[in-house]
């Protein structure tokens, strides 16, 4: 039957953090105020009072609030998900790596025939 979960499933150690208090906590550390948020995104202090009490926040409006405050809060969500996944970087990056140790190996075999 595949390999999709049933959210019925998921355990409560599994849930998605609550993104208006990640909104929160952010603003806090960056010492922003929800006014100013609000300024920078040009809407009422109250739609940011709304936002933070929200547990989910659309992905376009998590990224207009990061591309304002320069945060990545894709980044935060990825973070805190509970399966362990590489980023297409990273894949590349792994894949680099073992090109990179074939050719050691080459070099080191090279090196022994010579007697170096």
């Amino acid at each position: 039957m595949g390999t999709l979960t049933k959210m019925s499933h998921v355990n409560s150690e599994q849930k998605m953090p609550h993104a208006g208090k990640l909104l929160q906590k952010v603003l806090q550390e960056k010492g922003i105020s929800k006014a100013e948020l609000a300024r920078r995104l040009d809407i009422h202090a109250i739609g940011v009072t709304h936002y933070v009490k929200q547990h989910t926040l659309h992905a376009a409006l998590l990224w207009k609030i990061g591309l304002v405050i320069n945060h990545n809060f894709l980044a935060d969500l990825s973070a805190a998900f509970p399966i362990e996944t590489l980023s297409n970087k990273e894949l590349q990056l792994q894949q680099q790596v073992v090109d990179l140790e074939k050719k050691l190996a080459v070099y080191q075999e090279i090196l022994k025939i010579t007697g170096k």
